[in-house]
């Protein structure tokens, strides 16, 4: 303790450098050469480092350490209280952006479903229309649709007598939710008959059960793709197999989607056009105004809150409420076969569209991992859905033909089970795969450059094809 008042009292007059040590209170928990050499501190020593002045930068003498002290203390008392209370609001703003994303989450959920299973219930309805009900009498559902369905001969199985199997089954769903697609999504006012003040424009929730719940659930690519195959293989076809109709198949399949995605696009234009006559380009001789019109048009620069729940979605959510009632009704009541399939569907579709929805995510290059990022422009997202879907539709219906197989048909089968494979084909794999988006990313990527729309068509198609076969033939052929 000599040696260091010694040290400041040699330094008293002049400011302590930057450099130079602030005495400072030891630490009764370590054991310091101070301590033992002496047990405590002087009162003397005490008093005169107090009086020591502090360092000041600009060559002054500070206030002394007692006064810095007593300061110094106040100062992190109101840090310490202030760093506590700006930590407590923190906190409880995150808890408050928890709930909010929760609930967000929770909402998406909930209108999404309720899409997924109008659209899916859509495309099965469809497919009955234009042809399902034409072949197979036996199997033929008897309910309110059957006596006009059963007269429409438009599409075909590809197993029947009935030729023509290249228009097959799922393609009038395809064709309309395409439309629909294209019909919402040509510009920045993605409702292009209403006003661009009006509330719903603004609404992703909404936009979000249009495009990947109701349109991605109508059309598929898995149902598509699974009929294409069993043609292909021709074991459970009574024309055996027909390649070049299922070429063809995949040929239609591609081309009329894309043009009824351009025509929803055009007459949206044409809507557009009708509804905000002033921002028509009057100098031009054109009549139609192209999509780069109306993407110019912003939407109003002030951030608006809107109700999560606007009656445009209420009424997709009490739709399918009641459609959920009238398959329980078919089945429970009436004891329809084919409502058994479609109860059980209720669930699948919707969890084939969220799963979808989610993966939609990796079609952003930022939540890729580095070795993918270079292939910025590939939807991966949506690719993997198609595949996954195909796989899915064409694993229940190998099982379901290899029954028929092994038993002479599936009388034998438990009604349960088959309703289950059926319910996993059509409405798991079917919405999970989907053709609207992905026409809508074909024309996008052909717009900018057609060579990358070609490469991510012709990989979509290969890769499905192949797997499919496998799987297919495998199974249907191992005796």
């Amino acid at each position: 303790s000599s040696s260091l008042i010694a040290h400041y009292t040699m330094n008293s007059n002049d400011p302590l450098s930057p450099t130079d040590p602030l005495p400072i209170e030891p630490d009764p928990n370590q054991s310091t050469p101070i301590e033992s050499q002496d047990a405590g501190m002087s009162q003397d020593f005490i008093e005169m480092t107090a009086r020591l002045p502090l360092a000041n930068h600009n060559g002054r003498a500070a206030p002394t350490i007692e006064a810095t002290a007593a300061s110094g203390l106040v100062v992190e008392d109101v840090i310490l209280n202030g760093n506590d209370e700006d930590g407590d609001k923190k906190k409880k703003q995150a808890t408050q952006n928890t709930k909010k994303k929760q609930q967000s989450t929770l909402v998406h959920i909930i209108y999404l479903s309720a899409a997924a299973i109008l659209g899916a219930s859509l495309r099965v309805y469809l497919g009955r229309f234009f042809g399902g009900d034409c072949e197979d009498a036996a199997d033929r559902p008897q309910d309110f649709l059957t006596p006009a369905s059963s007269h429409i001969c438009v599409t075909s199985n590809g197993r029947s007598t009935q030729t023509g199997g290249a228009l097959f089954r799922d393609l009038p769903a395809n064709l309309l939710g395409s439309f629909v697609m294209g019909l919402v999504s040509s510009s920045k006012i993605r409702i292009p008959w209403l006003s661009r003040d009006h509330p719903i424009q603004q609404d992703d929730i909404f936009h979000l059960m249009i495009s990947t719940g109701f349109c991605g659930s109508l059309t598929t690519f898995a149902s598509w793709n699974t009929q294409m195959v069993v043609m292909m293989d021709g074991t459970m076809t009574k024309l055996g197999s027909q390649i070049m109709v299922a070429l063809f198949g995949y040929l239609f399949g591609f081309m009329l989607p894309i043009s009824a995605f351009q025509f929803g696009r055009q007459l949206a234009v044409l809507l557009y056009t009708r509804k905000h006559p002033t921002n028509t380009n009057n100098s031009s001789n054109n009549n139609t105004a192209g999509d780069e019109e109306i993407a110019s048009d912003e939407h109003p620069k002030e951030s608006k809150c809107y109700d999560n729940h606007h009656p445009f979605k209420l009424l997709f959510l009490f739709a399918s409420l009641v459609v959920i009632a009238l398959f329980v009704v078919g089945y429970v009541i009436y004891d329809i076969q084919f409502y058994q399939s479609m109860v059980l569907i209720i669930p699948l579709a919707p969890l084939g569209a969220l799963t979808r929805w989610k993966l939609s995510r990796y079609n952003s290059p930022n939540n890729r991992k580095a070795c993918t990022k270079n292939f910025y422009w590939f939807p991966v997202g949506t690719w993997t859905a198609n595949f996954l879907g195909a796989t899915c539709s064409i694993a229940c219906t190998a099982v379901l033909d290899r029954w028929k197989l092994l038993k002479g048909g599936a009388a034998d089968m438990d009604p349960w089970l088959n309703a289950v494979l059926l319910a996993l084909a059509m409405g798991f794999g079917g919405s999970l795969s989907t053709v609207s988006s992905m026409v809508k990313e074909i024309v996008s990527l052909a717009e900018a450059n057609p060579i990358r729309a070609y490469a991510y068509a012709i990989l979509t198609f290969v890769s499905a094809l192949v797997i499919s076969l496998i799987v297919y033939s495998t199974t249907i052929r191992t005796v």
